[in-house]
């Protein structure tokens, strides 16, 4: 699948981490999903997110070095937004008015923010972020 040339996109971590992580079940999928996007495609994600692909990533005992080496692929392919109080604010909302869970909400709200298209392998962030935001799913094994 090619992304449209200047699409702006917010990425939840279940992507970055599938992406990082080769052992990952969804590692394929994510990989040709990167692979197809376009150079003008611009692609956000929340501080956040470094902690979350960090965490999945120790959890399933990749070594040091290689977590601090995916860390700087995502803050070379991805820009870094602040997690900051407004966009917490903006996420309690969402969480309380769309049942959005814990982190998901920053995500949507972030990509509420930032007029992108929220990514994701995680179906109950997808139905649920869909009331706020348009939302890619991507299939995932």
């Amino acid at each position: 699948m090619t992304i449209a040339s200047s699409q702006r996109l917010v990425v939840d971590s279940s992507v970055l981490t599938s992406l990082v992580h080769g052992k990952d079940k969804n590692h394929p999928r994510a990989r040709e999903w990167f692979a197809g996007l376009s150079g003008g495609t611009e692609l956000f994600m929340p501080s956040l997110a470094l902690c979350e692909v960090t965490s999945a990533l120790a959890r399933n005992d990749v070594e040091k070095d290689q977590i601090d080496h995916a860390q700087a692929l995502l803050r070379s392919w991805v820009n870094v937004l602040s997690t900051n109080d407004e966009l917490v604010s903006e996420a309690t909302r969402i969480a309380r008015d769309h049942r959005v869970r814990g982190c998901d909400c920053i995500f949507v709200a972030l990509a509420r923010r930032e007029r992108a298209t929220l990514v994701t392998f995680d179906k109950d962030q997808a139905e649920k972020g869909r009331a706020v935001v348009t939302v890619d799913k991507l299939p995932s094994v």
